[in-house]
């Protein structure tokens, strides 16, 4: 009888036996966390520690998302993960032998959140040697996901989202992305919140990309989703952009062409309260006929305002002072 209750709260993800050691095997019904030995406290070395997750149930797949990841990122501390070979994580869809690798990863900049394609995953954590008194480790959920939820992002990653806060990536990061390529996120936070998207890397396209009007390797954002979204912005080039959407809702796409490739993108999101005041709409047509190209609103980059508004609006001013001093 009690082995038989201990079984059914494993069934159901309750037991929580094997998530904070080196390693196990986790199953669950719907979801569970773990975590890197000793987690929050600096984790030992020379260990190669793998978990065997699994979810129950027919047409499902494996969502792992991670909650922090504090993991030496030798040879480079840049931002950009993946160039790891001291400390490290590697993700497979099924097992390491004859399943994909879906990622490698250390450093401090959170993983996208990783879809597969079946209902088995494995989590390598690998600390072969320097000692380590610093890096705390990683905590980690994973979740069962039907398999035809949501639109395909053709991603192998994402596709909607209600978290709080999350992370996309472009196909493959942070190797190159694929030629051809189209992803779709959908993000959708508490309805008296609104989202924030902070891209922590970006190369899509060359260093001078035009990606004007969605053409070539572009990242576009909107605010909303369905045939009512607005558009934020179009972005490409090596410079990171910021994006506020002022609503609970926000749409992301990726395009890829067929010519040149780079590494991609890598954001996250974020829940935010609502602004006490929404800044108006940008005008982009003076009153006297001078016009110029500014920042959608939501966004930070990019701001081209031509001389002429700036003097005409100068000169609007002058003469309606002259007419109320009259």
């Amino acid at each position: 009888m009690i082995r038989t209750m201990l079984w059914c709260l494993v069934l159901l993800g309750v037991l929580r036996t094997t998530q904070g050691a080196c390693g196990g095997q986790i199953s669950t019904r719907t979801s569970t966390s773990f975590n890197s030995l000793d987690y929050p406290q600096p984790y030992g070395t020379n260990e190669d520690c793998m978990w065997t997750l699994s979810v129950f149930g027919s047409s499902v797949a494996i969502q792992l998302s991670f909650e922090e990841i504090d993991i030496d990122p030798y040879p480079s501390h840049s931002t950009t993960p993946g160039s790891c070979t001291r400390h490290y994580l590697e993700i497979y869809e099924g097992n390491p032998t004859s399943g994909t690798k879906l990622g490698t990863y250390c450093g401090n900049i959170l993983p996208p959140i990783i879809i597969g394609n079946s209902n088995t995953m494995t989590v390598k954590f690998i600390t072969t040697g320097a000692s380590n008194s610093r890096y705390r480790g990683f905590l980690a959920t994973f979740s069962s996901i039907s398999l035809s939820s949501g639109p395909n992002s053709g991603c192998n990653n994402l596709r909607q989202l209600s978290t709080p806060s999350g992370s996309i990536a472009s196909i493959n990061y942070p190797d190159d992305y694929s030629s051809g390529t189209q992803c779709e996120w959908e993000i959708t936070v508490a309805a008296n919140k609104h989202v924030e998207l902070n891209v922590l890397n970006f190369l899509v396209g060359g260093q001078t990309a035009t990606c004007v009007n969605e053409t070539k390797d572009y990242l576009s954002v909107y605010e909303g989703i369905g045939v009512n979204r607005k558009r934020l912005g179009v972005y490409c080039g090596w410079e990171p952009p910021t994006v506020r959407a002022y609503s609970n809702r926000m749409f992301v796409k990726f395009v890829s062409d067929d010519f040149v490739n780079a590494k991609g993108f890598c954001a996250t999101y974020r829940s935010v309260d609502l602004p006490t005041t929404i800044p108006p709409a940008v005008r982009t047509t003076d009153p006297l006929g001078a016009t110029g190209t500014v920042l959608p609103v939501g966004s930070s980059n990019r701001i081209h305002v031509t001389a002429s508004v700036v003097v005409s609006s100068f000169l609007l001013v002058i003469a309606n002072t002259f007419l109320i001093t009259r």
